[in-house]
């Protein structure tokens, strides 16, 4: 029998080791794997850090090579660290506030002692707790000075124990708007709130009113200031319509003139520039004409007569310091019957209802088909939207962000985020294939980004992502946030962008998109209203005469000041503050109101298309723009052969002349750089601003070197990079270049492809011509915009020191103004002052003022540009057409030069460049607030601020065109 075979308990034991052992090795090869694939997963996800790393480290460095002041600190330690503002409220008490919503400002601190010893730098838990997550590098301290050393931005200079502000008019202010003074700064600062609504109002109102003159086409404008081309300056709320109308049976010529311009302004064919302004048009887009109809022209024209009465009044009231500055703020009230201004007030009012009831009531019953009928299909399924009741919701929605553009409140920019966003995370959407359908598509995303912060739930989420930004004190900073924010927002839309709407971006896909169809009666409830303030109403008015950009420039500096005033309100009421405005101003009590009118009025002005009844006028005045050689005979005739009053092209007319003419109105006719140079200029006259070599190279100087290869290139049709004579090509090709430049457009066949190539070479000639001219009138009117403000300041200021003292002055009463603050400046700015005013001749300084309040500069500024030889700033090139317009207004009216001036106009004259010293004696009525003067007179300091927001968007408009 065979034996078994058994181990001993010492081997049974080693068995068990080893297989433990084994069980050990088995684990440990799987912890290797494991720390292998674990220290894998750390590397890849390290690595993954780091291209991430390098992909925004990029575009970081990529913004800050297109715009390095990016990385600049734009923000004070305050600022970011939440501070709205530090408020005096009693001789020894501070209100500090923090940033809330919007502007809205939260009480946050007082300081109750002596600020001047004690400084605040402690930010407790509860204090700034919208931005305490962000706030540890960013501590502030609120210190005061000696009184004896105060200046503006000290918080305790605008009390009474420190004393009056620099120019002795605080008091006087608070009296004129609440009808008493005050121990704290919190009602002063409305006040200079309520100034600055003057001063946005000012530039504006007046540019309208030299436009609407300039529609009158004078072949030979009289330089002479007093010119009856001056229709709408001649009009106001003193006069009704008719009385206005007696004017034509008048002994004195002048307002027999001024009754004639009116109507003959009326029936300008160049009012058709402005589109549906219905100075042109009936309600229903017909050209109304007084031949047709009597009775209709003459109601047509009493509506007009009180449109136009209304911007008249408007600059009026925002030119000078007098009796009428607070009309546009009355026209919310009944008139007593003693009010010399009670008719006028009423008929302009119902005027202002009408055109913005109209103008409402078109926009939404134009809802469905503007806003995109395919879009609300598009976001019905993006959304989810199956049944009526969220579909009316996403209508609704859609509403508010496309007409209302509620999006803009939020805090930040969806714009940037949707940039950032497609640049880092969503590359694909970024695709040219989606470029026929790009607007469509930002606007889209744009709305499902913003229904994420709309949300209840991510209420906090969108406060913090403020506070983050307010919180940045470079732009770089500011993206680095937006980054973080745009990865999150990513991985929430994009299965809604991906699966719903990029399908849609094509043109097979956009014919499936159905069309949406629904009573307009679902809007009732978020619709614009009809009922806004008549403040709002005038501000619409004046949009109506300025592009987009003008428009943009006016409602949201509107915006600022009254929600700053709304905001002041708000804190005075908290702290259970005395504030009420006198009678005249009770607007103001509105403001909050008035704000959220504005922010939906900037959504949906715009200056209108031009009338299709005014394109064979444009067509003749873009000749005369681009030097056309003939007369205007010849050029009205050729202009009438290519085209048919209101049936389009004539049937005897070639194929060649639908080309050509295409050719004009889409290049020239549409372009915004065209409108602007014919409503500021005369085109018979605009030519000549480019005849000068020097002027057209300076121009060309200040577009950047890209700008200046890609129109070399498009121009030559070449390619090549950058060098520095290709300013001397263009400058050549702009100095010859004129109507007859396109006559091989007009004269050969569209069909041919040698047509197209040339089509496109005189295309990109066309549009860096108009930009050069555009460039140099725009910069002219924002340096008269600067001097404009300055004398609206300095009669504002006179006038309410002491009226009769300087109404009744022999000298030029803002002069005297200045004169009489010499004693506070420190002596060694006297001796400067005085030396200054030695050396002027008073007859300079009303005629420099009524040189710019009229734009003459800008009007004549062709008589002059071709002689100067020389400058370095547009500062230099006005200040050179304005002496010598001055030279010209002295010997006009057998004027004597006194002071040095003889010896000012002979240095012009001989070295034909502007005379520095001349120009301080000009701007010596601005001296009674010497920074503004310095500003104001040295060319160094006049160019330091230099609308770098304006340059920057002109950039932009240059880079739109490569």
């Amino acid at each position: 029998m065979a034996k078994k075979n058994k181990l001993s308990p010492g081997k049974k034991g080693n068995a068990k080791e080893r297989r433990l052992a084994n069980s050990a090795k088995v684990l440990e090869k799987i912890q290797a794997v494991e720390a292998k694939k674990a220290a894998e997963e750390a590397a890849r996800l390290e690595e993954a850090a780091r291209l991430e790393e390098e992909k925004r480290q990029k575009y970081i460095d990529d913004l800050v090579e297109k715009n390095p002041k990016a990385k600049k600190v734009i923000k004070s330690k305050t600022k970011a660290a939440g501070v709205k503002s530090i408020f005096t409220i009693g001789d020894d008490k501070l209100l500090i506030t923090a940033f809330g919503n919007g502007n809205t400002a939260l009480r946050d601190k007082y300081v109750e002692h002596d600020v001047e010893h004690d400084v605040v730098t402690d930010i407790t838990e509860d204090s700034f707790l919208a931005v305490k997550p962000v706030i540890e590098e960013k501590k502030f301290e609120v210190s005061g000075r000696i009184v004896s050393d105060a200046r503006p931005d000290d918080p305790k200079y605008s009390s009474k124990k420190a004393g009056n502000d620099l120019i002795f008019l605080r008091e006087k202010y608070e009296e004129m708007f609440f009808g008493k003074t005050f121990e704290d700064n919190i009602h002063i600062q409305v006040a200079y709130n309520i100034l600055d609504i003057a001063k946005v109002l000012s530039v504006h109102a007046n540019n309208i009113v030299f436009e609407l003159n300039n529609m009158l086409r004078e072949n030979d404008p009289n330089p002479n200031i007093k010119d009856s081309t001056d229709v709408i300056g001649g009009l106001g709320f003193q006069i009704p319509y008719e009385r206005f109308e007696n004017l034509k049976n008048s002994n004195r010529e002048s307002k027999k003139k001024k009754y004639e311009n009116f109507g003959k302004l009326l029936e300008q064919p160049q009012l058709g520039y402005f589109g549906k302004t219905l100075l042109f048009l009936d309600e229903k887009g017909k050209r109304i004409k007084k031949s047709d109809n009597p009775g209709e022209w003459e109601t047509h024209r009493k509506k007009c007569f009180y449109l136009l009465t209304t911007l008249a009044m408007i600059r009026q009231a925002t030119a000078h310091g007098d009796d009428q500055r607070s009309l546009i703020y009355r026209m919310e009230q009944a008139p007593s019957a003693s009010d010399p201004f009670a008719e006028c007030i009423l008929r302009a009012s119902e005027e202002l209802d009408r055109i913005y009831s109209a103008r409402v009531k078109e926009l939404n019953n134009n809802f469905f088909a503007t806003a995109g009928e395919k879009d609300l299909s598009i976001l019905f399924q993006a959304c989810g939207a199956r049944d009526e009741k969220s579909r009316i919701e996403i209508v609704q929605e859609y509403y508010r962000f496309i007409v209302l553009k509620e999006y803009k409140n939020l805090g930040f920019s969806i714009k940037r985020l949707r940039e950032v966003m497609i640049a880092l995370e969503a590359k694909e959407l970024a695709n040219e294939d989606y470029n026929t359908f790009r607007h469509k598509l930002n606007h889209l995303v744009d709305f499902l980004i913003s229904r994420i912060y709309k949300k209840k739930e991510n209420e906090e989420r969108c406060s913090i992502f403020v506070d983050r930004l307010r919180a940045a004190s470079s732009d770089t900073e500011k993206v680095r946030i937006y980054m973080d924010e745009a990865k999150l927002v990513w991985k929430e839309i994009e299965d809604q962008v991906k699966t719903s709407i990029l399908p849609f971006m094509t043109e097979t896909g956009i014919q499936y998109a159905s069309k949406v169809k629904m009573d307009t009666s679902v809007l009732s409830s978020v619709s614009v209203a009809e009922n806004a303030h008549r403040f709002t109403k005038m501000i619409y008015l004046m949009t109506l005469f300025l592009d987009g950009k003008e428009i943009n420039d006016l409602i949201t500096q509107l915006i600022n000041r009254f929600d700053n005033i709304r905001s002041f309100l708000d804190v005075m009421e908290q702290e259970g503050m005395e504030c009420r405005f006198v009678d005249e101003y009770k607007i103001f009590h509105d403001s909050a109101s008035i704000v959220e009118e504005l922010r939906v009025l900037n959504s949906f002005a715009r200056m209108s298309k031009e009338d299709a009844t005014a394109k064979v006028e444009m067509f003749i005045e873009a000749a005369e723009v681009l030097g056309y050689p003939d007369d205007e005979e010849q050029l009205r005739e050729y202009a009438k052969d290519v085209f048919d009053r209101g049936k389009g092209l004539k049937k005897s007319n070639s194929q060649k002349d639908t080309g050509f003419r295409n050719f004009i109105i889409n290049n020239v006719i549409t372009s915004d750089r065209f409108r602007y140079l014919i409503r500021y200029g005369n085109p018979k006259r605009v030519r000549k601003l480019v005849e000068n070599r020097t002027v057209i190279l300076f121009v060309l100087k200040n577009i950047p070197d890209d700008q200046i290869r890609f129109y070399y290139n498009s121009c030559n049709n070449v390619n090549r990079e950058f060098s520095p004579e290709m300013r001397e090509d263009l400058a050549d090709r702009i100095q010859n270049f004129n109507f007859v430049d396109l006559k091989y457009l007009a004269e050969n066949s569209s069909e041919t492809s040698a047509w197209e190539r040339e089509k496109e070479l005189k295309k990109n000639m066309v549009r860096l011509y108009l930009t050069v001219l555009y460039i140099l009138q725009k910069n002219l009117v924002y340096v008269n915009s600067r001097y404009y403000l300055a004398f609206h300041c300095a009669e504002r200021d006179a006038l309410t020191c002491n009226e009769r003292r300087y109404r009744n002055s022999f000298r030029d009463y803002r002069a005297k103004y200045a004169e009489d603050f010499l004693h506070d400046h420190p002596e060694r700015n006297r001796d400067y002052l005085n030396k200054n005013f030695a050396n002027a001749d008073p007859k300079s300084w009303n005629l420099f003022r009524n040189c710019v309040e009229h734009l003459n500069v800008v009007r004549d500024a062709w008589r002059y540009i071709g002689d100067i030889r020389e400058f370095k700033s547009y500062f230099e090139l006005y200040h050179y057409l304005v002496q010598r317009y001055l030279m010209d207004m002295y010997d006009k009216k057998g004027l004597q030069p006194e002071g040095k001036l003889q010896i000012y106009f002979d240095k012009v004259k001989r070295y034909r460049t502007f005379n520095k010293d001349f120009v301080k004696t000009l701007t010596l009525p601005f001296a009674y607030n010497l920074p503004r003067y310095k500003n104001l007179s040295i060319n160094e300091l006049f160019d330091r601020n230099h609308y770098l927001e304006d340059k920057q968007r002109m950039l932009e408009e240059l880079k739109n065109d490569d």
